[in-house]
C-alpha cells in the first residue's frame, strides 16, 4: 500500500513519499561508488538519498556541502579556461 500523499508533503519537499527512482540503480550510480547489491534496481527515494548520504560520508564532502542554500546562479568564472573554476551565487535560507 503506497504512502497517503497529501498537498503538505509537496509544499515541503520536491518527493513524493511513494515515490521510485524511474532509471536504474546502475544507471543512477556514480561510477565510483556502486549501490549495494542488496538494493531495489529501481529504488525508493529514501534508499536513493540514503545512497547519496553513504556516498557523502564515505567520501568526506559534506564539509563542502553548503546545506540550507538555493542556488541562484551558475556561470563560468573568468579565468574558467586556465582553472575550470565557477562562480555560484547562493541565498542561505537560514537567516
Amino acid at each position: 500500500m503506497r504512502d497517503k500523499e497529501t498537498s503538505e508533503d509537496c509544499e515541503k519537499s520536491s518527493v513524493m513519499n511513494s515515490t521510485v527512482i524511474n532509471t536504474s540503480k546502475e544507471l543512477s550510480a556514480y561510477s565510483d561508488f556502486p549501490p549495494k547489491a542488496e538494493e531495489a534496481n529501481f529504488m525508493h527515494n529514501r534508499q536513493m538519498y540514503q545512497y547519496f548520504v553513504d556516498y557523502a560520508n564515505h567520501f568526506k564532502i559534506n564539509e563542502y556541502i553548503e546545506f540550507y542554500h538555493k542556488v541562484v546562479n551558475v556561470e563560468r568564472a573568468d579565468d574558467y579556461s586556465k582553472t575550470g573554476r565557477w562562480n555560484v551565487t547562493v541565498n542561505d535560507l537560514k537567516y
